[in-house]
Order: structure tokens, then sequence, then C-alpha cells
């Protein structure tokens, strides 16, 4: 062999080194040739999150199996080039799950997949229960409140032996030595940390009733606008004491006995009266309604509530406190993002997804899902679990349907269903 033909194989060699070289760093810097367009890019991947385990993804048409075990949550499917792929996820005895996903370069896009069971385990806990409306269940799911919106009479059972009533209003007024009769009981819920001591609100106060000890503690001696409990907290809204044109919003520590004022506002702000008053878990937040459906957000950086939709029915924030769900006038349901969302699909503060669903999927009633990614809502006749993924398609499972009332307990994650009197709990673990 000569000189130069011994030289061209060793500058042949070189570039092939060279360029083999830079092929295999490409590759494992994640670029590949799109054959669809001929071009070199970037590729991405897909995390997905299952509930249950043990599911088979689908990605286009090529199966991949579930690799999330203790240590690790997710199937990591990488090396996907970007374009859209249609994810399917599959398991016997349970609803399919489906989502369409644009991947872009560099980019790991998260599912988070939660598959319901074609069937539920159910029980019937009573069959003839007093009231029509679902108010409140105790934390340890031992005992439920319910009323009647007819002659707004309050009963308390113990599910244990579901036969007999406690009627509220009854023992208010033999507590307090009033008559049963003249004695106005508006709302009433569970002290969270004891089921024996419900929170009643009368006609010009707020009272716990111990109803073991047939006692009770008197919390505020005013007429209240709206309340709720968070943990140990009683978020509480009032009319100021002489400034009828001011409403004070107030939290009460049932622990400590304190009471603390977080903001104030005037009719120049909001329409009076002011009512349904929410407040978020870790309590740094409030939301509230006024006479014309005016939802306002309050937050610990904002000195004043902010007025962030209109024509609003019903609002309720999420359990890690990052977003509040609403319906509108028109029943539509609407995420509105307090914070910042990265974990599952990417929200900054502020967004709003709004989910304009047919005519016979108008919502009436909404709860926010334990895991703050769903939510159960109350269409016409149905209950269902629907994602807050705006991504479509927008993945919708059927629960219940053809009943009287229902109310979710997201601390135990059981639905209660009044149906005909009869009470029933569907569990909604796998």
């Amino acid at each position: 062999m000569s000189l130069l033909s011994r030289r061209l194989l060793l500058v042949l060699f070189t570039l092939i080194f060279i360029i083999g070289g830079l092929i295999i760093v490409l590759y494992g810097l994640g670029w590949r040739l799109n054959l669809e367009n001929f071009q070199i890019q970037k590729t991405g991947a897909i995390a997905i999150q299952t509930t249950p385990r043990g599911v088979v993804i689908k990605l286009d048409n090529k199966e991949f199996s579930d690799d999330s075990n203790i240590i690790q949550n997710h199937t990591l499917i990488p090396n996907l080039l970007p374009k859209t792929y249609i994810v399917t996820i599959e398991k016997n005895g349970f609803q399919k799950y489906r989502k369409i996903l644009k991947l872009k370069p560099s980019l790991v896009e998260t599912i988070n997949a939660f598959l319901l069971p074609n069937k539920f385990k159910s029980e019937t806990l009573a069959n003839s229960i007093k009231g029509n409306v679902i108010i409140d269940v105790s934390t340890d799911s031992n005992k439920i409140i319910t009323s009647n919106n007819l002659n707004n009479n309050f009963y308390l059972y113990d599910l244990k032996n579901p036969k007999t009533a406690l009627n509220i209003g009854v023992l208010a007024a033999n507590i307090i030595s009033e008559n049963a009769n003249s004695l106005e009981i508006k709302k009433a819920a569970f002290l969270p940390f004891d089921s024996n001591r419900v929170v009643v609100e009368t006609k010009n106060s707020l009272i716990i009733l111990d109803t073991e000890r047939r006692q009770k503690e008197s919390l505020i001696e005013e007429k209240i606008l709206s309340w709720n409990i968070k943990g140990s907290t009683v978020y509480f809204a009032k009319i100021k004491k002489g400034d009828k044109n001011t409403i004070s919003f107030l939290s009460y520590n049932l622990i400590f006995k304190t009471q603390n004022t977080l903001f104030e506002i005037t009719s120049s702000t909001a329409k009076f009266p002011v009512k349904n008053m929410e407040a978020s878990r870790s309590g740094n937040r409030i939301a509230f309604l006024d006479s014309d459906g005016g939802l306002y957000l309050f937050t610990e950086k904002n000195p004043l509530p902010e007025k962030i939709a209109r024509s609003v029915k019903f609002s309720e924030f999420s359990p890690n406190n990052q977003a509040i769900a609403f319906l509108d006038a028109n029943g539509i349901v609407n995420i509105r993002f307090v914070d910042g969302w990265d974990q599952i699909f990417r929200k900054k503060i502020g967004d709003v997804s709004r989910f304009e669903l047919t005519d016979n999927q108008r919502l009436e009633k909404i709860f926010w899902y334990k895991d703050s990614l769903r939510l159960l809502t109350e269409g016409p006749s149905k209950i269902s679990l629907m994602e807050i993924d705006d991504r479509p398609p927008l993945n919708i499972y059927n629960i219940e349907s053809n009943f009287d009332y229902f109310f979710y307990d997201g601390e135990n994650n059981f639905v209660y269903i009044l149906r005909q009197g009869q009470l029933q709990k569907v569990s909604l673990e796998s």
C-alpha cells in the first residue's frame, strides 16, 4: 500500500472516529434524528404515576410495563422524539384512562392517572334517616349530621346505632333554657378533634354543644354572617360593632381561646351582605362571596381581598392550599391557581382552568378530591370524579346515579349518599 493510500485511510478513520464519537455524545445527550421531518432534535420523556399500580401503559401502539414501586412512584419513558403522543392506561377491573400529550424537546411531561374500579365497595349504614341533606361527617366517620331543609331541623346520628337520632335544636333549647320552637339553628358542624361536640350557629351566637355532657360553651355572642372550621380554628365574618358599613373577618383558636382580626372590608369593596366564607386548610387564605356572587380572595400578601370572579355560587380551596375551585352561575367549574403549579401540569399564579362541559354535564356541586388533582362533582342525577388536568381529553368517571343527596368525606375518602331515606357509604379506594 502506498504512502498516499495509508494517509488517506488514516484521515478517513480519523473522520469516522470523530463523527462516530460526536454521534455517540449527541445520542447520550438525547439528540435523535426525527425521520418524520429529517431533523436532529433533542428528545423528551414522559413520567407516568398511576393509582392503582400494576397497570398496562400504551404509548401510541407500543406497550410498556408499570415500573413504579415502593422506591420509585412512577414509570419513566425516556428518549422520545418531540411530537404528539396518545397515552392509554389500562388494568382489568378498572375504567380506562387516556391523555394526549404534545411533547417538547428536553422536557418531561407528567401524568397522574387515577383509574376508578368498575364496581365500588358500598354498604348501607341506615335504612331510615331523618333529614334530606348531609351537613357533616365526624373525623372518625362514626357520626353524621343531617338536616331537613323544609323545617330547618338538624339531626345527629351515631352510625354504630343509627336507629335513633339526636335533635340538635331540641338539645340546644334544653341546654340554653329556651323554647325549642323559637330557637333557630342555622348551621352545625363537628369539631374536627371531638365527635361528641358540635359547633352550632343560632340567630345571634355561635356555641359549642357537648352532646354527651349536655353542656354548652359560648364562642361568639354576636350575629355571624358566615363561618367554617379548619383544624383547631374557627374562621368567621360579622358586621363590625358600631359600623354597619364594615365587615370584620376574624379567627378564633379553639385551644387557646384567642380571637384575631384578619382583615376588614367596607361596602365600597364588596356588595353586602357577605356570605359563604371559606378558609384554606393552612388558614392563610380566605375566600368569600358577596350578594352579587362576586368571589373575593384574601392572602397574607394582599392587605385587601381581590375580586377574582363574578357570578359564582360555590367555592372551595384545594387540600394542598394551592388552588381554589368555584362554580359559576352556569354550573361551569373553574380552577384558579393561587400558587405556581409544577408537579403535574404547569400553571402560574393567577392562571384559571375553565371546564366547559356539555349541557347534560352542567355541575351543581363540587368537592375537592383528597389528592388536590381531581374533583367530586354532582351533575344531573350523577356523581362523577373529574380531573383538573386540562390537557385533552378530560377524564371523567361516573360513580353513582339516581340519588337524592351526596357528601364527600375527604379525610377518609368516602362518599355518603342519601336515597329515599337510606344512607349508604361508598369507598373510593381501589
